[in-house]
């Protein structure tokens, strides 16, 4: 098993964490689009495998 997506349930906590520490303190400096950001980047370097495996199997079957 990969360690990122080991690591991918601490992300998570950490990011409700963080959202619930904002809201206590009354400065909720949590924004949502640079959770997005954040999580996208995660999968599309995750992606990049998926899309080598495809290209490589793609060239092996020509």
């Amino acid at each position: 098993m990969d360690l990122i997506e080991l690591a991918i349930p601490f992300f998570v906590l950490a990011m409700l964490v963080e959202l619930a520490w904002g809201v206590k303190k009354g400065r909720n400096t949590y924004r949502l689009n640079d959770s997005v950001s954040s999580l996208s980047l995660g999968v599309l370097s995750q992606a990049r495998a998926f899309v080598t495996l495809g290209v490589g199997a793609m060239c092996t079957t020509l």
